[in-house]
């Protein structure tokens, strides 16, 4: 008995400590203390000479420094430093690939992160007294460089020239004076030559005098240079009770000069100062005395008109390299574009950007790794309180299903009942531009406009939630599955551009939102909480084409139909009455695993059964032409709606129940609710009709918007501005536009286009590789685990090969000849017409330098065989410029215009002439 009650006391202390409800006893397990010292060994050994003193962090007065310290080592997987692989320091494989934040609140609540603060602040502590005991820890400062009070140096000026020095022709001569010269210089009336030759009339040292006469005699040639003085405070200390960052450096200087200026005795700042103002003749040193009493008066003025942002806060790479000669001991710097100089007139401007930033006490979670890294907490909890659901086994069907035969259609639509809504007219580049922005007006509404997440939401210990919102998935899927079921009408109907390649649809949304998630600058303001809108759209939005496609196979094959990985064509028949129980079980398989794809796809399947009612419901009332085409492409509406209900009622029984209820604590259930969905549908309808103009203009921005290209091809065809971009990034744009090849009035290229090149150059994130092949690669890596491997002989259209680094004349026309057999078959014309081909070989570009914003070179590796991103080739012939006017059928101008303008581009002859 007594074994029994201590067994049982042990489990109930023991399941305490890990849940966290008594934290601080024990605050941190053994693997977590382990992996802890490990990133302070990585951090305080960035540079050569071992644990650095001065680079001490100060996470309890400066908590932005406790967060620097969670993004950039504790919320990512460890990596051994280059500089201690060799060394024999303390073994690093236990931490190798671990994140200490993601592992941490795996085992605790979210913290109350002021006491979590001081726990590192101790943990760190105790690591650095091993090393040097008696030291001083004193926190990371950060720094405002000052170099003028008027046009007066604070500190004693270099004179710089051209003169080439005698003993070394490329060395130039300068003259940096001594404080004693500097006194001298001061006491001069008129300009700053005028001074200098002041100064040499005064000088005693005979070599000296002998340099300046030099300086002197080439007087044209030399400049006054003002050393930096970098004033360094404890930013958040020091700044917390001030408005604006220059009131801030006022009461700084003020507090630090006041005491030391009456005992004619001043350290640093203060000391220079009044060795200045007491030298300069006029009453400066008076006007000082009185900025010293007067809080009133300011001296720290702006010089510069400043820029977001305002600081440069300093990253582990730019420690290590150093390549900027960073101070000891600083944590960042003012932005090197905003400038301060001393000045006793005028006031401080009124400006936001002068305002003080200091952060808040964000929670833990907002630094964990990503967004899955949260839900793998959240579905990992629920794990911990239940077993795993068993399969769909025979009995169960057996049990459960009263009719084996298939579904017949039992009620037919009511066109009566059913208001036009649809216009198929709309070209695909056009609606995923609109979708863009009405994403983005949801993202504004939602972070701008209503409470935040956290007074919205009572959290449930057991249940960590990300802080977006419930609804807002269900709105982004449903509005990216309607573009890509869009654009499969278009293309089955041979209204769309062949080059509009189908598996690129959806994936623009992913595209453009992920991006954003780089550019924090350029969205929203610099709101944070929009940026975890973006990152959760780019990421839900991904599931849209696996639901709709054939693993491996990127072409409109299924169309509206589920094809989820099924390998038994009964059971992935909508018809069949083992559908429902198909769709369970895939989504069962992911919530055993823990893995967040059970809400997105979940959320996915049925936003496609949805649109199938809708998209059948508008192409059989409204576009009665079109119907015959597509009828065998969709769901019918009746057995769609069947299998909605059926799911709905499946997952809300008694064995599946757990995966409802943990949906419905994450997302919204109105995903099983047709009029909510077709609410979504009918407000973006509402949205892009109304008014054209601005309709217009908005697509406009949303088109010239320069975002993250992954492949030559963004996913909309191939853009005039993306060909000029990607062709030769090394030439002026203007070498692209030579008017033989760009005859056509469509495609005349604007201004804002010729500054496309040069925007996508400006907002590439830093240290970001802009090669073609590595981020082609990157995104297939990334999308592998969503829509499988692209396989090496998909279609024809898609051959390559990295074993060919050139195009031969005659493979260029051995492959037209293929193409226009299959572009006469796309275009159904009366009139003949010679097609236009493209060609893939991008391999054939592995050769070509990419040059980046900061004038740095990537060379592209040889794309693998079975390279999906197509390069150009030379039209076969030119059409007659008369015969290119001819207006045909809609649909055959369409194609034959985009291709044309394309391949007409002076990208074309230039890619030729590599060759």
């Amino acid at each position: 008995m007594k074994s029994q009650l201590f067994v049982t006391l042990f489990i109930i202390f023991s399941s305490l400590l890990v849940t966290g409800r008594n934290p601080y006893s024990g605050y941190l397990t053994q693997n977590l203390k382990v992996l802890l010292e490990c990133n302070f060994i990585a951090y305080y050994n960035l540079k050569e000479n071992g644990p650095d003193v001065d680079s001490f962090l100060d996470f309890v007065l400066e908590p932005e420094q406790f967060y620097w310290f969670v993004e950039h080592y504790l919320s990512v997987p460890f990596r051994v430093p280059e500089k201690l692989k060799d060394k024999k320091t303390r073994d690093l494989s236990d931490c190798v690939n671990r994140t200490w934040v993601s592992e941490f609140l795996l085992e605790f609540k979210e913290p109350d992160i002021n006491k979590l603060i001081m726990h590192l602040n101790t943990e760190q502590k105790n690591f650095l007294s091993y090393y040097n005991r008696h030291a001083i820890l004193v926190g990371k400062f950060t720094v405002f460089p000052i170099k003028e009070f008027h046009k007066y140096c604070i500190l004693p000026p270099i004179i710089k020239t051209t003169i080439r020095e005698s003993d070394d022709e490329e060395h130039e001569l300068t003259f940096e004076l001594t404080k004693d010269e500097y006194k001298i210089y001061l006491g001069a009336i008129g300009s700053q030559v005028t001074a200098i030759k002041y100064l040499y009339t005064n000088m005693h040292d005979d070599k000296r005098k002998k340099e300046l006469k030099k300086i002197i005699d080439n007087e044209d040639d030399i400049s006054i240079i003002c050393p930096v003085y970098n004033l360094k405070l404890h930013y958040n200390k020091d700044c917390q009770s001030e408005k604006t960052i220059l009131k801030c450096l006022d009461n700084y200087i003020r507090k630090s000069c006041d005491r030391e200026i009456k005992t004619e005795y001043a350290a640093s700042l203060c000391k220079h100062l009044y060795f200045l103002f007491t030298n300069l003749k006029g009453s400066y040193l008076d006007n000082f005395k009185q900025f010293l009493q007067d809080r009133n008066i300011s001296l720290v003025k702006p010089q510069s008109v400043w820029n977001v942002p305002v600081f440069k806060v300093y990253k582990p790479s730019d420690i290590e390299e150093n390549s900027n000669n960073i101070e000891s001991g600083t944590f960042k710097i003012l932005n090197s574009k905003n400038l301060i100089f001393l000045s006793f007139h005028g006031e401080i401007p009124k400006s936001p950007y002068y305002e003080v930033e200091i952060q808040t006490l964000p929670n833990l979670s907002t630094y964990a790794d990503s967004i899955a890294d949260k839900l793998r907490r959240f579905f990992y909890y629920f794990k911990k309180m239940s077993s795993p659901i068993s399969p769909v086994s025979v009995e169960e069907l057996n049990h459960n299903i009263t009719e084996f035969s298939f579904k017949d259609v039992q009620q037919e639509v009511e066109c009566s009942k059913v208001q036009k809504s649809l216009d198929i007219q709309l070209e695909v580049e056009t609606m995923k531009g609109v979708v863009t922005e009405k994403i983005c007006k949801i993202i504004e509404n939602n972070t701008l406009t209503k409470i935040p997440v956290d007074k919205q939401i009572v959290k449930d210990f057991y249940v960590i939630h990300d802080d977006i919102p419930k609804g807002f998935r269900i709105q982004c899927i449903v509005l990216a599955t309607f573009v890509e079921m869009y654009n499969i009408i278009r293309q089955i109907l041979n209204l769309e551009s062949i080059l509009s390649l189908t598996r690129y649809t959806s994936l623009y949304l992913h595209k453009f939102f992920n991006s954003v998630t780089y550019l924090k600058g350029n969205f929203l303001y610099k709101n944070t909480f929009a940026l975890k809108y973006a990152n959760a759209c780019s990421k839900a939005v991904l599931h849209v084409p696996s639901v709709l496609y054939r693993r491996n196979l990127y072409i409109s094959e299924t169309f509206l139909s589920l094809y989820l990985g099924l390998s038994n064509l009964v059971s992935s028949n909508p018809s069949s009455p083992f559908f429902e129980y198909a769709i369970i079980e895939f989504l069962v398989s992911y919530f055993n695993k823990g893995s967040e794809k059970f809400v997105l796809y979940l959320i996915t399947i049925l936003s496609v059964l949805h649109l199938n009612v809708y998209y059948y419901e508008q192409i059989y009332c409204h576009f009665k032409e079109h119907f015959s085409v597509l009828k065998s492409k969709m769901i019918h509406p009746d057995i769609a709606s069947r299998i909605i209900k059926s799911l709905q009622k499946l997952i809300k029984s008694e064995k599946y129940l757990k995966m409802f209820t943990l949906y419905v604590d994450f997302e919204s259930d109105d995903i099983f609710d047709r009029e909510s969905v077709f609410r979504t549908i009918m407000d973006f309808r509402d949205f892009y009709m109304d008014g054209e103009t601005k309709k217009e203009t908005k697509l406009e921005e949303i088109s010239e918007m320069p975002i993250h290209l992954d492949t030559p091809n963004d996913g909309i065809g191939y853009r005039k501005e993306d060909v000029l971009f990607e062709v030769d990034k090394g030439e002026s744009i203007e070498a692209l536009l030579d008017e033989e090849y760009m005859e056509d009035k469509d495609v005349e290229i604007t201004d804002e286009e010729k500054d496309h090149k040069s925007n996508f150059l400006n907002i590439l994130s830093e240290r970001k590789d802009i090669c073609v092949y590595n981020k082609d690669q990157e995104l297939q890596l990334k999308l592998s685990k969503y829509i499988g491997k692209i396989r090496e002989d998909e279609t024809d259209l898609e051959k390559g090969s990295s074993e060919r680094s050139l195009v031969t004349s005659q493979m260029v026309k051995e492959r037209e000849q293929q193409i226009s057999e299959e572009m006469d078959k796309i275009e159904e014309i009366g009139e003949s017409q010679k097609p236009y081909t493209q060609k893939s070989a991008l391999d054939s570009t592995s050769e070509e330098s990419v040059s980046t914003s900061d004038g740095s070179e990537c060379e592209s590796p040889k794309k693998p065989k079975g390279s999906k991103f197509g390069d150009l080739v030379k039209p076969k012939q030119k059409l007659d410029k008369d015969d290119s006017k001819k207006k045909g059928p809609k649909k055959r101008g369409w194609i034959s215009r985009k291709v044309e303008s394309f391949l007409k581009s002076n990208a074309l002859r230039k890619l030729f002439k590599k060759r």
